[in-house]
C-alpha cells in the first residue's frame, strides 16, 4: 500500500510541474496552450481524486 501511495504521489507532482510550466508558457508566450493546460488540470484531478466524477 504505501509504493501505491508513493506512486500517486509521484504522479501528482509530475502533473503539478507541467501545470507550472504550462502556466508560465502562458505568461510569457501568451500562447494558446490553454487546452493542454485544462487536459493537464483534468489529469489531476483524475490522480488526486480518482473516486470522484470527472
Amino acid at each position: 500500500m504505501a509504493e501505491e501511495q508513493n506512486i500517486k504521489y509521484q504522479a501528482q507532482e509530475a502533473i503539478y510541474k507541467e501545470i507550472i510550466e504550462s502556466v508560465k508558457a502562458l505568461e510569457d508566450h501568451r500562447s494558446s496552450s490553454s487546452a493542454a493546460l485544462k487536459n493537464l488540470a483534468e489529469a489531476w484531478a483524475w490522480v488526486a481524486h480518482p473516486g470522484q466524477p470527472h
